[in-house]
């Protein structure tokens, strides 16, 4: 891809036909590797809207 606007049109034939989202974070780990790093995993699960049916 190469511009904004190529970019923008990815975004929007991949996402257009999405309705609201909701993201869940439900636990972290961090590990603090030096005083300016760390490193981690997110647990979550996400809820979809598309074409009007919900997963």
């Amino acid at each position: 891809m190469h511009g904004r606007q190529a970019i923008v049109d990815f975004y929007n034939g991949r996402l257009g036909d999405m309705g609201p989202t909701y993201h869940y974070p439900h636990s972290h780990k961090i590990t603090f590797t030096d005083a300016n790093t760390a490193e981690g995993i997110v647990l979550a699960h996400a809820e979809l809207s598309q074409e009007g049916k919900t997963y």
